[in-house]
């Protein structure tokens, strides 16, 4: 599937983003992409910041806390925060992958990403950053795979319960 493995292990001080993108509008205008073979659905470090960006615009607003009752900020936000309210929502309706709802084409990934969930979503984005400066990449032609991005809905339903 991927030519490379990363495994994320960074320090991820300094986490203030400034991203100002009117969301419900852009996904509105979104046309998407089937894509049948979920090695083909990877994502850019773009499109992650999009996820992000509902983040911030959703986190505080809705007052989100975590499975603990904890309010939540932005940067606290992880996958399994993320999940219900952005990942599902986003993509019930047309059951496809989150990759399929935002995608122009295919997306074949060059890199596996295995992470935890529990970690921050800014986090994540901040060491693939960090892996595409090392490596001379662009961040918005070089695809990742990752498991919430990737997968349909319903396989959610079971990762998340489990």
């Amino acid at each position: 599937m991927c030519d490379m493995y990363i495994s994320l292990y960074c320090d991820y001080n300094m986490l203030s983003t400034n991203y100002c993108i009117d969301i419900d509008s852009t996904y509105q205008r979104m046309v998407g992409w089937n894509i049948p073979e979920e090695k083909n659905r990877g994502i850019s470090i773009k499109q992650l910041k999009f996820i992000y960006a509902e983040i911030e615009v959703r986190c505080e607003k809705k007052k989100w806390t975590n499975k603990n009752g904890t309010s939540l900020s932005p940067d606290k936000v992880c996958l399994y925060d993320v999940n219900k309210p952005i990942i599902m929502e986003r993509t019930s309706d047309k059951q496809c992958s989150y990759v399929e709802l935002i995608a122009k084409g295919e997306q074949t990934p060059t890199w596996f990403v295995s992470h935890w969930w529990g970690e921050p979503v800014i986090a994540m984005i901040r060491c693939l950053e960090q892996h595409c400066r090392d490596h001379d990449l662009s961040e918005e032609n070089t695809y990742y795979w990752i498991c919430v991005s990737v997968c349909m809905p319903t396989i959610y339903l079971y990762c998340v319960s489990s």
